[in-house]
């Protein structure tokens, strides 16, 4: 599940990921699905403690790995999120324009380090960016 974790007027949003635990599906991996209702949308993005990136979402309405644009941000290879114990995830966000960003979790076996046969872990979370 999704948790906004924004406080009132801050130009940063805020928000976690939980995975709670379930030995059904310890050996998936999960990944974030990203849309923006806006085109051409840059975000600039952290870890909970980690470093800032930019990622960049073209299309309008498609779905982006999450995994995947921060992977290429940091020059390394994709890392999904592992199942084997409960996780939380929070990122910190900021953008130069309003958007309302479409957040949902899948999950999947991992083959060929992709994922395969995914499916809904969460439902659609929804953030709304202000401009700052």
């Amino acid at each position: 599940y999704f948790r906004n974790l924004t406080s009132a007027g801050s130009d940063e949003y805020v928000f976690s990921v939980v995975f709670l635990e379930d030995k059904s599906v310890i050996d998936e991996r999960a990944d974030i699905l990203i849309k923006s209702d806006q085109p051409e949308m840059e975000l600039e993005i952290s870890e909970e403690n980690g470093k800032t990136y930019y990622i960049y979402l073209q299309n309008l309405g498609e779905e982006y790995s999450l995994s995947k644009l921060l992977a290429e941000a940091k020059g390394k290879q994709n890392e999904y999120i592992s199942l084997e114990k409960p996780v939380t995830q929070t990122y910190i966000l900021t953008a130069e324009k309003r958007a309302l960003l479409t957040i949902r979790a899948i999950r999947g076996k991992l083959e060929d380090g992709e994922l395969k046969s995914t499916v809904r872990a969460s439902n659609d979370f929804e953030l709304e960016i202000e401009k700052v």
